[in-house]
């Protein structure tokens, strides 16, 4: 009995998204096309597919290299008042380059300001800072419930770390859930 070609798994070369020719599809729908820089400062490659922490599975853990974007100052309207508002933010991109893939961390700050002063638990920054002292010192998080950040010392860190593994966690504030992240050791997967 021959086997349903549907159901045989093939094993070699197979086409990728990167044998595509992106120029000769953007002349069949008679598009022109241009790259737009982040504003956070971060090149991520087009091939690779991006997520943020709200489209990562709870309790997921996901690892690759890291880097810390530049503060940017977002404006938008509340939809119920029209009123204009400001909020001040960075990004952590974590590039996993064995899948092609980026996940997007965006991290609320106080202001545009390098040092950021009584961040507490709650704080995506604070778990950021933190989750990297537990990497070093464990335990230290029982020791401080509040943080100043130093964004640029903080890059650094990053920047010279190859890997970086986080998982993604639910928090219950009591008023609403929202995601979040905790570092974690390679030992911990």
């Amino acid at each position: 009995m021959a086997v349903d070609p549907k159901y045989v798994e093939t094993v070699g070369d197979e086409p990728s998204e990167t044998d595509f020719d992106y120029g000769a599809v953007l002349e069949e729908f008679g598009v022109e096309a241009d790259f737009v820089e982040d504003s956070s400062g971060i090149n991520i490659p087009a091939n690779y597919w991006t997520r943020s922490l709200k489209q990562l599975p709870v309790e997921g853990v996901f690892a690759g290299k890291p880097q810390l974007g530049v503060p940017e100052k977002i404006e938008w309207e509340d939809k119920e008042t029209g009123e204009k508002n400001i909020n001040f933010q960075i990004k952590l991109v974590v590039t996993d380059d064995l899948n092609e893939e980026a996940y997007i961390i965006p991290i609320n700050l106080k202001s545009m300001d390098v040092v950021h002063k009584d961040l507490y638990p709650s704080s995506k920054l604070y778990a950021l800072q933190m989750g990297l002292m537990e990497l070093k010192a464990p335990g230290i998080a029982r020791t401080y419930n509040r943080l100043t950040v130093n964004l640029d010392k903080l890059r650094n860190i990053l920047d010279n770390m190859e890997e970086l593994y986080f998982k993604v966690i639910m928090i219950d504030s009591g008023d609403f859930k929202y995601k979040s992240f905790r570092i974690i050791s390679e030992d911990e997967i």
